[in-house]
């Protein structure tokens, strides 16, 4: 990659870097928020789409995958889709407990 090209996306990766930091900011207000202030599940909920978006915000712009046949995307958010169910009802059980 030429250093002019590199440039060229310098502001773009700022601004995806600044977003990362704002939303992981978030994401540990939510972690803090879900002790007293807001259910656990809808805690959880949001952390799952926030992790989402930073995960495709990633994939896009620092694995290039922006630029790329939308196959590869596809195949890279599909265990992202496939796992979020799973990933809900472990921690649902976590904290309720299994229902024997």
């Amino acid at each position: 990659m030429s250093e002019a090209h590199a440039e060229s996306h310098l502001p773009t990766y700022r601004k995806v870097i600044i977003t990362l930091t704002v939303l992981t900011a978030v994401e540990f207000g939510i972690s803090f928020a879900m002790h007293s202030l807001i259910p656990f599940v809808l805690g959880l909920l949001l952390l799952v789409g926030l992790a989402f978006y930073k995960a495709s915000l990633v994939g896009r712009f620092f694995m290039h995958i922006k630029y790329d046949p939308s196959i590869f995307a596809f195949l890279c958010v599909l265990p992202l889709i496939l796992g979020s169910p799973i990933i809900l009802l472990v921690g649902y059980d976590l904290v309720h407990g299994p229902n024997f």
